[in-house]
């Protein structure tokens, strides 16, 4: 995924060149989220990303344009967020080509299942083929930190019910720590997007494949966050199959900003891999050995789904 609106036509021919010879599918992000942090007006965003929608044709899915909601706003500010972004993707639709229209991808939102119906219904009749959820919780400086709470998790497994049946698959947003990522098929999610692993990285936080991350810092009000001793650090490589160059040492993590980014994607792209490939069985033992946390979220959903 790329937001072509905010990245250099450098970036964007080499994203068009990996489709090309990798067969790599492309999504373009509308850059919602721009809107939310205050860096660009809603109908700045919509102007400028039409044109740029149709200069590049290429890419597999278009991302509609949203207002993503804040887990501070109130209930009457997520409806009328829900329903701006309904109309603004109605209106949107109607300005791109034929072609592009078969590419859209509608993003959900909102804070109940009443709102969630609102947007399948508005966007029934666009015929796309992925519908992304954009309602996460939010946290950290600025909202900026998506969080799957107990609330946003059952209004994605309500989505995803929805979705049963259908060939609309579901999108998730801006997935934060790597545990999240064991619980994705069970909520029904078949592809996901996420820049915390660069985020993180630059806070000095450090991520392992199922697990909540680990601060190389003492962050003061934030207890949830363990602090990562050199000997943590082995044993979570240990526990959790990972090891990369990038962190070999405390040292290295300490000193290499670069190569904390690097290494917080790679346990991402493990516990992707590990997701597709390992059993039931083995998923839940992975969480038993390194997150009780998401252990007993892992739990409670297989108990819903059985």
């Amino acid at each position: 995924m790329i937001s072509p609106l905010f990245a250099r036509p450098s970036a964007i021919e080499a994203v068009r060149r990996l489709r090309a010879q990798h067969g790599s599918v492309v999504y373009f992000d509308s850059g919602g989220y721009s809107v939310q942090q205050g860096r660009i007006r809603y109908d700045e965003l919509v102007s400028r990303l039409l044109e740029v929608y149709k200069a590049h044709p290429w890419a597999d899915h278009y991302v509609l344009p949203d207002y993503v909601p804040r887990s501070t706003d109130s209930a009457r500010t997520v409806s009328r967020k829900v329903k701006a972004t309904i109309e603004g993707a109605k209106s949107f639709v109607r300005l791109l080509p034929t072609h592009l229209q078969q590419k859209v991808m509608p993003v959900v939102h909102g804070r109940s299942s009443k709102d969630v119906d609102r947007c399948l219904e508005a966007y029934s009749s666009f015929g796309s083929r992925v519908v992304g959820f954009g309602s996460l919780s939010t946290g950290g400086s600025g909202g900026g930190s998506n969080l799957v709470t107990n609330s946003s998790g059952r209004l994605l497994q309500y989505l995803a019910d929805r979705l049963r049946g259908v060939p609309t698959k579901l999108h998730l947003f801006g997935v934060g720590a790597p545990g999240v990522i064991g619980l994705l098929p069970g909520l029904g999610v078949c592809s996901f997007d996420s820049a915390s692993w660069m985020k993180a990285a630059g806070f000095g936080q450090i991520f392992f494949p199922f697990s909540r991350s680990f601060s190389l810092r003492c962050v003061p009000g934030q207890p949830f966050r363990k602090r990562l001793t050199g000997r943590k650090l082995r044993t979570m490589k240990r526990l959790t199959r990972h090891g990369c160059t990038f962190c070999d040492s405390i040292q290295d993590l300490r000193a290499d900003r670069l190569g904390r980014m690097v290494h917080n994607l790679l346990t991402i792209v493990d516990a992707v891999e590990m997701t597709v490939h390992l059993g039931e069985t083995a998923i839940n033992r992975m969480y038993e050995r390194v997150s009780p946390y998401y252990r007993e979220r892992y739990r409670k959903l297989n108990n819903r789904r059985e």
